[in-house]
């Protein structure tokens, strides 16, 4: 799944929300501790109720890694789909 994305830099993490994030934007998430990655699109975050004014850099410690359960020193890189 990982290479079908390409990383992009909208701006810095302190300033984005999750309304600058469109459909095909994802965002991918780094464990600090196993170094698992992991996806996250958009999409999923708005079902969880988060609003679009919410800052991503305040979602970081909410992520929590499939793996091995660590939510400490993860982070995360905005990615897009690749157009065709």
């Amino acid at each position: 799944m990982g290479e079908r994305y390409e990383n992009i830099v909208l701006g810095a993490h302190y300033v984005l929300t999750l309304g600058h994030l469109r459909d095909w934007h994802v965002l991918r998430v780094i464990c600090g501790h196993c170094h698992r990655v992991g996806y996250i699109h958009p999409i999923e975050l708005r079902r969880r109720h988060y609003a679009d004014n919410m800052p991503l850099n305040e979602l970081k410690p909410r992520f929590r890694c499939t793996k091995c359960g660590n939510k400490r020193g993860n982070s995360w890189e905005t990615c897009r789909l690749p157009r065709d």
